[in-house]
């Protein structure tokens, strides 16, 4: 049986709710960033990171549900900061005001005292990670308290959603990252920003080249099971990477997955053969979100789109690669008043591919998927 029974290609994003019995997964990006939107089934939804245009603009994953008629406000249930760098945070304190009823999860990296009395404190104004943070914890902290503590961190192993703590709901989402060993190094790299010389100079916490502690979730409803791998990086060590990662889905009996979110913009660092041997079976569906700032040369290359269409033929992207389409921006949104009037040529050109949705659906008692392209979302693999 084919893992996918259609795939259909639209210019706006669809306005009809899945069924109860249906599991949907979208995927928005790149700009600015990337954020995946899940329906588990029963009008309830997890959110996991923040995508949004640009940095007053709401979160793309508010505006769908409100589009399908679903009220965000009641309806999701977990929100989910895999970590703390700006393409998978934009907009993450706006879904926090917005959905009051629910629970909020990020990377136990970040339970270093020195670091959220600066985020509380005096958060250094070219630091925007940190300033979403601050707006975001500060909102949490506000809320009523209904029941423990305003936001949990995860560490490897921690349950979000399972059946012990939910009995008779079939959803089980599981954090198989970060370790202990990656806690502990990104804490090692966070000190250094806390220095008073170094905080003046550093643009992101942490460093934005480098990712240590991202989640990686586990999702089960029904007999849909999903791996989404946020920006989980190779690393030597068996204690790191995405080897602890198959070592936790193991002790905990996971079940291989049907659908991926590729990790690190499909980039052979968050690439693991572990992934595709241990993690998932065969020919799944894969989404990605593209990624290029400025003049880099940005991801996935086509080196990259090869390697992932030898691994499934089933592999998506939120932005076709060469697309010509792109967001229109005013100059004078970008330049200084006064340099516009002494007659400087401006180019403006978009930091980042434009943003397309990726939706996919399935019943949770199994069979294949049917996949939806908000163009410019693209198949990857012909």
């Amino acid at each position: 049986m084919d893992r996918v029974s259609r795939i259909i290609s639209l210019t706006d994003s669809p306005n009809d709710a899945p069924g109860s019995g249906v599991v949907e997964v979208n995927l928005f990006g790149p700009g600015y960033g990337e954020s995946i939107l899940v329906h588990l089934g029963s009008n309830q939804w997890l959110i996991v990171d923040s995508c949004a245009p640009y940095d007053e603009a709401d979160p793309i994953a508010l505006g769908y549900l409100r589009r399908i008629g679903v009220d965000p406000s009641s309806a999701v249930k977990y929100i989910v900061a895999t970590h703390w760098h700006d393409d998978h945070i934009r907009g993450f304190s706006r879904l926090v005001e917005s959905c009051p009823q629910a629970d909020v999860f990020i990377s136990s990296a970040l339970t270093h005292r020195p670091l959220m009395r600066l985020v509380r404190a005096n958060v250094p104004r070219h630091v925007t990670n940190l300033r979403e943070m601050h707006r975001a914890i500060e909102t949490l902290l506000s809320r009523p308290r209904r029941s423990g503590q305003p936001y949990s961190f995860l560490l490897e192993n921690s349950a979000l959603h399972s059946a012990l703590l939910h009995p008779g709901n079939d959803v089980e989402i599981w954090a198989l990252s970060p370790s202990s060993v990656d806690v502990r190094e990104a804490l090692r790299q966070i000190r250094f920003f806390l220095r008073e010389e170094d905080r003046r100079t550093i643009p992101a916490v942490p460093n934005p080249r480098e990712n240590r502690a991202s989640v990686v979730l586990h999702v089960r409803s029904g007999s849909q099971r999903l791996l989404f791998g946020a920006d989980r990086e190779v690393q030597g060590s068996s204690a790191r990477g995405w080897t602890s990662v198959a070592a936790c889905a193991a002790r905990r009996g996971l079940e291989r997955a049907t659908l991926l979110k590729v990790a690190h913009h499909g980039s052979p660092n968050g690439d693991s053969e572990i992934i595709w041997r241990d993690l998932l079976e065969e020919d799944p569906v894969a989404v990605l979100t593209p990624f290029k700032r400025g003049n880099e040369g940005g991801r996935p290359r086509a080196d990259d789109i090869a390697r992932l269409c030898a691994r499934t033929k089933w592999s998506f992207t939120t932005s076709a690669p060469g697309s010509v389409e792109s967001p229109h921006f005013s100059p004078s949104e970008f330049v200084p008043e006064a340099e516009m009037a002494m007659g400087f040529e401006v180019v403006v050109e978009p930091a980042q591919p434009p943003l397309g949705h990726i939706r996919a659906r399935a019943d949770n008692d199994g069979g294949p998927w049917s996949v939806d392209l908000m163009r410019p979302a693209a198949h990857l693999c012909g």
